[in-house]
């Protein structure tokens, strides 16, 4: 479900009101079955019926506390984890019915930048080969060709001399310079929807800003839409266009940036955004703001009706009882909660 129903896009990234968006999960769920004492297999939910688009333009960040599902949902988009129901669609088309030029296609325009960079880059591999073998994928093939785009690519991250980090491997570079490094490798496929997967945590705060720059002014320059998967709440005040909130596998409200941030629906909302930093004093003596409290259930054994109420400070009855549906508020929010408004 999304709060911009009209707002789509063609292949080419030229917005069509009413077509479907380039890349959506629909009702995905997934389920790992594991064995545990005594060899009883248990199954661990990690997602529960979670739907999310992407389009052309936006960027969208995908929020909530450790184990709530983010990067299980960013693999599943990836196609790289498979959904135990639902499905995942690229131009509204799901993907295990792709064609093999259409699969090519996919794998061409959506690319993704991984959390730790030092462990997704080849440690063997010289940068200039880690990134001419994507440009070979591409097409550009003579050696005059690929050290043109690789000058380009680099420089455009802000490696420079280009010709000196392209002789380097990754272990000679630092935490920043190989993101940079991951991102040139994400762009050198010229993408149109671009996965991060908490491309930030693993650096430090100063690069942080110079990293998110560079993947802020791509989306700019391309119009591609970015799925921004982050625990930083405060970076995603600042870059955001839609919010999507998820907790123990399921979405609990997406809209908005705004919409979400002076106007939280969902309790589990509200506590996650009094939680993030603040240099405002005024705000820090707020005394009856929501604190989350508790830990999160395991996602083998999910409570009852909605999965937050033990935790919930204004749960009813009703709460354990009946799995709240999302539904659309008058802020044109999507929240499930029993007793949001």
């Amino acid at each position: 479900m999304s709060t911009r129903p009209d707002q789509s896009a063609t292949a080419e990234g030229v917005s069509i009101a009413g077509a479907p968006p380039p890349l959506a999960a629909k009702e995905v769920s997934v389920v790992y079955r594991t064995r545990g004492d005594f060899g009883r297999r248990t199954a661990r939910h990690a997602l529960n019926r979670t739907s999310i688009e992407v389009n052309y333009g936006e960027l969208v960040a995908l929020v909530g506390e450790s184990g709530s599902g983010k990067s299980t949902l960013s693999k599943v988009l990836l196609d790289l984890a498979s959904p135990s129901a639902g499905e995942v669609a690229y131009h509204g088309k799901a993907l295990n019915t792709l064609t093999r030029t259409e699969m090519r296609a996919y794998r061409n325009e959506v690319q993704v930048v991984f959390q730790d960079p030092a462990a997704s880059l080849n440690p063997r591999q010289r940068i200039w080969k880690c990134l001419a073998s994507v440009l070979e994928l591409r097409g550009v093939r003579s050696q005059l060709e690929l050290n043109e785009e690789i000058t380009k690519l680099l420089t455009g991250v802000g490696l420079n001399p280009a010709e000196s980090f392209a002789r380097r491997f990754p272990h000679e570079l630092s935490g920043g310079q190989q993101q940079r490094v991951a991102i040139a490798r994400a762009l050198a496929m010229k993408p149109r929807i671009v996965i991060a997967d908490e491309p930030l945590s693993a650096l430090d705060v100063s690069v942080q800003a110079q990293v998110l720059d560079l993947m802020i002014d791509h989306q700019k320059r391309t119009n591609a839409g970015y799925l921004l998967v982050t625990h930083d709440l405060n970076v995603v005040r600042a870059v955001a266009d839609r919010v999507v909130v998820m907790y123990l596998g399921s979405v609990v409200e997406m809209g908005d940036a705004e919409q979400i941030f002076e106007r939280p629906q969902h309790p589990y909302t509200r506590a996650l955004l009094s939680s993030r930093l603040s240099i405002d004093a005024s705000k820090r003596r707020i005394r009856d703001r929501p604190i989350l409290t508790g830990d999160v259930p395991s996602t083998t054994a999910i409570p009852s009706g909605c999965a937050y109420h033990p935790r919930c400070p204004i749960a009813v009855e009703r709460c354990s009882i009946d799995a709240p549906e999302p539904r659309v508020t008058g802020d044109g929010s999507s929240v499930a909660c029993h007793l949001a408004e």
